[in-house]
């Protein structure tokens, strides 16, 4: 037997070809023995390579042998089975093992008694294949750079990189890795197997390597490995489904979410023998920037709740406020029920907002009154009209056809009109004309006697913002459905506060495409929507949504930099580096301004003098101007001010500069 002294070190580069194809390349080998045997024939007359190799590699301990041994299945694309283990009890032996391919007989005595469930499948691994490996580390080779010795007899009867090989490969670790992670996103099994298959169709070179990968169980698994993978992943990350021990996971999970510094939630744990709900209350580090930087999370807050998030059917409550760059959160809790009690227990601060929207849910506007006594309650008047229509339309109150169009046009009257004494008339009306149905009159009467919370009269100088619907929660509930959870319900609670932790705050309701499109187009500011063109407007919305600022106020600068007398929503951020307490205001403020009138009876004058003195012509063009402002005016103010900003539209070559493509008319914008 030669010396291993002796021998000559390969590199890889260096291998017979046939090595090649089955070594690691980041190793180095002392061959002491290489025997190339005849080929294996099938019965489908392929010939299958075969050898025997006894050679040394340089790796001097058990992690580096398992790594090598790794590397080794990986590359000749076999799964070895360990068959033999040994009980290292001297000093001589440090590690060794044998192992045997996947396909033998000796892995199926290794596996003891277990009862073959179809023993004639064509998917029986047991072929009686006589490849094995065996894996030795003595204590004397440790001086040597080549300590790890290694008997490889290379000798399957199946070809090794075959679909149905590749089929039975164990998956790898860094396989299982990334489907965990997958999981951790809100991932089932089958989505998560569909995007890691996206992924590999994606990552493919070539058509070649697609087929192989696709039929490689070592990079592909099946979905009966996905599903017991997400089952155990449930279990360790998520708990029980119910009771004590999920509660216990919960206040854990909450615990390290408040040491993380990502936000702050509050636990009530639920326990039907003192009475206390399960309350769980969140707020993520942007509803707290939300909540300390606009101004409007303290004048106007929707409210609204949603269940059947998980089969506890847990009650999820979106608190929102809306500023120029649409819906922002300001909080989230769940509860295991709607109770007065319960919602009153899970109330925020002590000052609530100015107003508070919400639909017609009796609890929520009572548990708001116990909570904030100062704050205004009113209701969405989309959901008020809905529940009316609902009502009016379903037959068992038996409302003639020719009448329902007539009672819900003057219903909308009576909710729209802008006056009380209006209002009173056209409920005055509604009396006279309908209370023919005792079942509508009834109906209406619990309807009227809280008019004061759904009606438009009682809403003048309330902080509203042209906001009378809770829209804004209601396409806030769909991303969440639709994005986050999928149309899916989470496993539990835990699972529920991890989609909410993790995700809600990346997707949230956006201004408004049109209102944008016209700011755009005439270069003008409006509150709903994100005014475009000044610096401090972006440095404070990025740091909401970030939490951080740039290094330099000029990375906020705009591409065209000229000066911009738009009215602001924000106080200038001068300072704003140094001080982060600046506070955003509102261009209703600019009503309070005292009015200069010495400008606009110059103008008036000089409009006089030109009336005179201009000619005929001119007189006629005055005359029907005045005839169109007070045409414009009888419809409403705003007609009135739109008639005015595009008087310029002859005059004015900015009036023609196009920002994108036009808006087409929707179909269902045409319908209503």
């Amino acid at each position: 037997m030669e010396d291993a002294n002796t021998l000559q070190i390969f590199s890889w580069d260096s291998l017979p070809e046939i090595l090649k194809l089955v070594l690691p390349q980041h190793n180095t080998y002392l061959i002491k023995e290489f025997i190339e045997l005849p080929p294996y024939r099938t019965a489908k007359n392929f010939d299958i390579t075969q050898f025997e190799l006894k050679a040394y590699v340089n790796a001097d301990s058990k992690e580096e042998a398992h790594k090598w041994f790794a590397a080794f299945q990986s590359r000749s694309k076999t799964t070895m089975a360990q068959t033999r283990g040994f009980t290292i009890t001297g000093n001589w032996i440090l590690y060794r093992e044998i192992y045997h391919c996947i396909h033998s007989n000796e892995v199926k005595k290794k596996q003891g008694i277990r009862k073959t469930k179809r023993p004639q499948s064509a998917r029986a691994h047991n072929i009686g294949c006589n490849a094995t490996i065996h894996l030795r580390l003595e204590r004397k080779r440790l001086s040597d750079n080549h300590s790890l010795e290694i008997e490889l007899k290379f000798a399957h009867n199946h070809i090794i990189n075959s679909a149905e090989s590749l089929s039975f490969r164990r998956v790898k670790e860094e396989v299982r890795e990334e489907f965990i992670n997958l999981f951790r996103d809100g991932h089932s099994p089958s989505s998560a197997l569909y995007a890691y298959e996206d992924s590999i169709h994606l990552n493919a070179s070539d058509e070649q390597e697609l087929l192989e990968i696709l039929a490689d169980r070592a990079k592909n698994p099946n979905y009966d490995y996905v599903a017991k993978l997400f089952q155990k992943y449930r279990e360790s990350a998520l708990g029980s489904h119910n009771g004590k021990p999920m509660f216990e996971h919960l206040k854990e999970i909450v615990e390290e979410y408040n040491g993380s510094g990502q936000g702050r939630a509050i636990l009530q744990e639920y326990n039907a023998n003192s009475g206390n709900a399960f309350i769980l209350y969140i707020v993520t580090n942007l509803m707290a920037r939300v909540n300390e930087k606009v101004h409007q999370a303290g004048k106007i807050c929707y409210m609204n709740a949603s269940a059947a998030f998980d089969p506890l059917n847990t009650l999820i409550t979106l608190l929102y406020t809306s500023c120029t760059v649409g819906a922002l959160p300001l909080g989230v809790f769940f509860t295991s029920d709607e109770l007065e009690i319960t919602l009153e227990k899970a109330r925020g601060p002590q000052i609530g907002p100015v107003v508070f929207l919400t639909d017609d849910s009796s609890a929520e506007h009572n548990a708001l009154e116990l909570c904030w006594l100062q704050s205004i309650r009113l209701l969405c008047t989309f959901h008020v009209l809905q529940a009316f229509w609902r009502w009016l339309y379903d037959s068992k109150h038996k409302i003639r056809k020719d009448d329902q169009t007539l009672i819900m046009e003057k219903m909308k009257k009576i909710l729209y009109s802008p006056l009380i004494l209006e209002m009173d008339l056209h409920y005055n009306e509604f009396k006279q004309k309908f209370y023919e149905y005792n079942q509508l009159q009834k109906h209406f009467e619990l309807l009227w006697n809280r008019h004061q919370f759904w009606a438009f009269s009682f809403r003048e100088g309330v902080p509203m913002r042209g906001n009378n619907m809770n829209n804004y929660i209601e396409r806030s509930f769909g991303i969440l459905k639709d994005i986050i959870f999928t149309r899916m319900q989470a496993f539990n609670p835990v699972q529920i506060f991890h989609f909410i932790t993790m995700n809600v705050e990346r997707l949230y309701a956006g201004p408004c495409k049109h209102q944008g499109a016209v700011a755009m187009r005439f270069h003008v500011s409006m509150l709903n929507f994100i005014p475009l063109f000044t610096p401090n407007d972006r440095m404070i919305y990025g740091y909401i949504a970030l939490g951080y600022l740039a290094e330099n106020n000029s990375f906020y600068t705009s591409l065209q930099a000229g000066p911009s007398s738009q009215c602001q929503e924000i106080m200038p951020l001068n300072n704003y580096h140094n001080d982060r307490t600046t506070e955003m205001r509102e261009p209703e403020n600019r009503r309070n301004e005292e009015v200069n009138n010495v400008v606009f009876d110059t103008f008036l004058e000089g409009i006089k003098k030109d009336y005179q003195n201009g000619g005929p012509q001119l007189r006629i063009a005055l005359d029907k101007f005045a005839e169109r402002y007070d045409a414009t005016k009888s419809k409403s103010i705003p007609r009135l001010c739109s008639f005015l900003y595009n008087l310029n539209r002859d005059l004015d070559p900015a009036a023609y500069v196009r920002s994108g493509s036009m808006i087409r008319v929707q179909v269902e914008s045409i319908k209503r």
